[in-house]
């Protein structure tokens, strides 16, 4: 049995141009559907160690973003001996744009770095201070009895520096872990001693974005919603479906078919 050759349907100007309108949505629309489901690319560079900074050490870290280091920590210990007293001095300071507070004294400010918690949010809203020395921790011995101790960072484990530093001009925000003790004593003479492990840091690559203390990576991949928390999209995926040409408007008739007897 011989079929009847097809007719041509000769269509308007603006079905023309209404299928050419759908066409370019369909193709805008899967593109963007494409690039949703990529995965989502690391933000956060974490970077475990381990560095003791003993008395009349330091050490600078860069974060592998070039010769000019983000953050300095330095442990000066300092011993004078005199015919009535002795001394001894022992601070441990961060050079950089560190999260802090300043607090003045007899005319004089000091700036003091926050010894945060896993867990906090370092970012915009953050207050830092930026100096070349932001103190951690100070001990003081003075005539082997009269001890005196400062800063947050005393005999701490697993605290974080919240940090800030510009890279082409625009903020990003990091953290170094560090465990901190100090020894105070005046037998047989003063002593005092501050000893810093830096343990690893992190800092975040996207400008302006804050970072969780102790955080290492990026967020997961969104997960899909539950089914009661759906949200039927049909004109998306009708768009989808003439996205992909002649195959999809059979699926497209189908999908309508299904939709009328529903």
């Amino acid at each position: 049995m011989r079929r009847s050759p097809r007719k041509t349907v000769n269509l308007s100007e603006s079905v023309h141009q209404q299928l050419n309108s759908y066409a370019l949505a369909a193709g805008a629309a899967g593109v963007s559907l494409l690039a949703l489901a990529q995965p989502s690319e690391a933000k956060i560079v974490y970077r475990p160690t381990l560095v003791n900074i003993s008395p009349n050490t330091s050490y600078t870290v860069d974060f592998g973003l070039g010769p000019v280091p983000i953050l300095a920590i330095g442990n000066v210990r300092t011993f004078r001996t005199h015919t009535t007293y002795n001394r001894c001095f022992d601070s441990l300071s961060v050079k950089g744009d560190v999260a802090g507070f300043s607090t003045t004294s007899r005319g004089h400010t000091s700036r003091l770095a926050y010894a945060l918690s896993s867990g906090a949010t370092i970012g915009p809203q953050q207050k830092f201070q930026q100096a070349s020395s932001v103190i951690m921790a100070d001990v003081v011995n003075k005539y082997s009895v009269n001890f005196h101790s400062r800063g947050r960072w005393l005999n701490v484990t697993n605290r974080y520096l919240g940090i800030r530093f510009h890279v082409n001009g625009q903020f990003h925000y990091g953290w170094a872990r560090l465990n901190v003790r100090s020894r105070l004593g005046s037998f047989p003479f003063a002593y005092c001693q501050i000893f810093a492990t830096l343990t690893a840091y992190a800092y975040e690559t996207v400008p302006d974005t804050p970072i969780i203390a102790g955080k290492t990576h990026s967020a997961d991949a969104e997960q899909p919603a539950p089914a009661s928390l759906k949200t039927n999209t049909p004109e998306a995926a009708t768009l989808g479906v003439l996205a992909i040409g002649a195959p999809g408007l059979s699926i497209w008739r189908r999908e309508e078919s299904v939709g009328a007897l529903q």
